[in-house]
């Protein structure tokens, strides 16, 4: 089980792309969440090994209210897997969102290997 938790600010799948040179793109504040996300869970793994087994995942949002709690889901897991929390977010076989209307953004987040 891993529990981890990143505090700063939160970037939706909704600002996931941006235009460059006529190309879509990943947007630059999407591409630093997750690297700061990253970073986060990293340093808080410990070491830790991965899973290779099915998860699930709990994930608790303090976000402004006006951001859709389903939006900053993909960030999240893209950043599990970046961190080596699992091997592909495909393993992800459940999961459940709390949402909570803040002005300082924070996300915790449980992962438990599934049977």
């Amino acid at each position: 089980m891993f529990k981890l938790e990143y505090v700063g600010p939160v970037c939706g799948v909704n600002k996931r792309y941006g235009i460059f040179r006529g190309r879509m793109v990943l947007s630059m504040q999407y591409r630093e969440f997750v690297q700061d996300l990253t970073l986060q869970f990293l340093l808080q793994r410990k070491q830790k090994p991965g899973t290779k087994k099915h998860v699930s995942v709990s994930i608790q949002l303090w976000i402004p209210d006006k951001m859709d709690s389903d939006a900053p889901l993909k960030p999240i897991f893209d950043a599990l897997q970046h961190a080596g929390i699992h091997e592909n977010d495909n393993q992800i076989r459940r999961y459940h969102v709390e949402k909570t209307d803040a002005t300082e953004p924070r996300i915790m987040i449980e992962v438990r290997e599934i049977c």
